[in-house]
């Protein structure tokens, strides 16, 4: 599926990842931590995966894949077959007209609490592929983790995530499942798009599928953690995954 990723409405969809649990204002000057989100009840919470997760037909074994997600809160009212409310997840819940950039949040991490995105302490992916399972897990209270990571990106998304080398995987289609501990996960959803070579004008929930049966693009909840399956993992043909850009 063609679309653009330059829409700053809903999603930003090329979501680029540099692995860190803290945001550094300059090379030269100490990190600032980024606070954590308050467990509250009344909320709802959704894994939004990256559009190269929900979109990109096939992976090439041995590429690094760009596994990345983000955390958000989910407006109340608007949960029936999608979500499809447009929101710009970097905004002021309570004054969507204010939206922050990276240079604002990098300034004050706080005013990440009052937007629509969460931070999480913990966060744990998990891949599979057949017979075979890793999970990566990251706890931001502890020390900096240098495979799954977080950060805030040039749209100014908090973001969650970690290059999956491939090497040595059997064929298949991946699932990538996500758990985070204490936050009421219910939704798995993506970037939504109109029409072919349409910009991102909201995000949806993915394509329900069966969490036993692989099909690429579907996704949903299981045992408490949003998954999706990839696109196939394949061992040569079409380089569609692109993982290593």
């Amino acid at each position: 599926m063609k679309h653009k990723k330059g829409a700053a409405i809903a999603m930003t969809l090329l979501m680029v990842l540099v692995s860190s649990t803290m945001i550094v204002k300059a090379a030269e000057e100490p990190p600032v931590p980024i606070p954590f989100t308050p467990v509250d009840s009344a909320p709802g919470y959704a894994v939004y995966f990256a559009d190269n997760m929900a979109f990109t037909p096939q992976w090439r074994i041995g590429n690094l894949v760009r596994i990345e997600m983000m955390v958000l809160k989910v407006p109340a009212g608007v949960v029936d077959n999608n979500l499809t409310t447009p929101i710009v997840v970097n905004a002021r819940m309570d004054n969507p007209t204010v939206v922050y950039d990276q240079a604002d949040l990098i300034a004050d991490p706080s005013l990440i609490l009052s937007t629509w995105m969460v931070s999480v302490p913990v966060i744990s992916v998990t891949m599979t592929v057949g017979d075979r399972t890793e999970t990566f897990t990251a706890d931001f209270t502890d020390a900096d983790d240098e495979v799954l990571g977080r950060e805030i990106n040039k749209a100014g998304h908090l973001i969650y995530g970690m290059l999956w080398d491939t090497t040595g995987w059997d064929a298949g289609i991946p699932k990538i499942s996500v758990n985070v501990p204490n936050y009421p996960i219910s939704w798995a959803a993506r970037s939504y798009v109109a029409a072919e070579e349409d910009d991102a004008t909201a995000f949806e929930l993915l394509p329900l599928g069966d969490p036993m049966i692989p099909v690429s693009g579907t996704g949903g909840m299981d045992a408490g953690d949003a998954y999706i399956y990839l696109g196939k993992l394949i061992t040569k043909g079409g380089g569609g995954g692109k993982g290593n850009r």
